[in-house]
């Protein structure tokens, strides 16, 4: 009995002593407790005015002997608000791994064996290669950071918008034309038959290339003077476009345009996006070789959504 009271009280002690250590760790810096409070920040201001600096940096090498993971030497590239003394630093990015020659705008809220220690949350924060830091000049401090956030904000969303371009087209890839385009005509023709969809294509690189020819722009679209047959049978309400590109319009409304849309080896745009509703590539990889792809496409209209409207030929 007496053994196990004098284990229980040895265990309270070494618990105790668990946490004082924690406790006098803490207040000698050795724990990145302040960073651990900086987590709790409500607002920008709150982390520009509790960060003892923030700086533009450039990310030298990454940094092995520290016993930290994201540990790296950068070179500051420009100071916002100061507290170290060098023009470099040694950083400590808490969740993610920084990239060698990137630049990123960087708060630190104190100090780690040597290591200035980021919030975690919103730092470090890449700047965009593309970002003019002279815009930066004579800005007060919050201006200046609330820029750099806007200009990375604005970048993942560009991205954001290629990955979803590029999910679509993988879709479209691995799908195929959908069944509308198989029972409805002229679609349903041109979805099962080889020959016509080629001479279709045809008949638009030819209308593109005597448009060239005349140095007409295409802004009016493309005149029926140049139509091929091909063309012509579909009865179309117009054809737009006129350089690389042109949509034969077969069908409208207030809302959509709806018909046929012919990509070139030039063409810079490809039917996607939010503005196009249905894009179905008619053309098969078994078709003979013209450089072109046919697609069935559907278009929002301008001003009949809040989308941005079709802008591609």
């Amino acid at each position: 009995m007496g053994r196990a009271v004098n284990a229980k009280s040895q265990m309270r002690n070494r618990i105790k002593t668990f946490f004082l250590s924690l406790i006098l760790i803490s207040l000698g810096g050795a724990l990145p407790c302040r960073g651990q409070k900086a987590m709790m920040f409500n607002n920008l201001a709150q982390y520009i005015q509790r960060s003892e600096g923030i700086w533009i940096i450039e990310v030298v090498k990454p940094i092995e002997d520290r016993g930290l993971d994201h540990a790296f030497e950068a070179s500051i590239l420009q100071t916002l608000k100061d507290r170290a003394r060098d023009q470099t630093v040694m950083v400590h990015s808490v969740f993610q791994r920084l990239v060698v020659d990137n630049r990123y705008l960087f708060f630190g809220f104190n100090q780690h064996r040597g290591l200035w220690i980021d919030n975690g949350i919103i730092s470090p924060v890449p700047i965009p290669a593309t970002f003019p830091m002279a815009q930066l000049r004579g800005k007060p401090l919050v201006d200046q950071v609330a820029m750099l956030l806007h200009a990375r904000s604005d970048e993942i969303n560009d991205q954001l918008k290629r990955l979803m371009e590029e999910r679509k087209s993988i879709e479209i890839g691995l799908s195929g034309p959908s069944d509308a385009a198989l029972t409805v005509e002229p679609y349903r023709t041109l979805a099962t038959d080889s020959t016509s969809r080629v001479a279709l294509v045809k008949d638009v690189l030819l209308a593109l290339q005597k448009m060239r020819a005349a140095s007409q722009s295409g802004d009016d679209g493309i005149s029926p003077r140049y139509w091929g047959s091909a063309i012509k049978d579909l009865k179309p309400i117009r054809v737009e476009g006129g350089y690389s590109s042109a949509f034969i319009v077969l069908s409208e409304d207030e809302t959509f345009k709806e018909g046929l849309y012919v990509t070139t080896l030039i063409s810079s745009y490809i039917p996607i996006g939010d503005d196009v509703p249905i894009s179905d590539p008619l053309s098969k990889s078994t078709d003979p070789w013209t450089g072109s792809t046919l697609y069935r496409c559907k278009f929002w209209k301008a001003g009949s959504t809040g989308l941005k409207p079709y802008e591609g030929l």
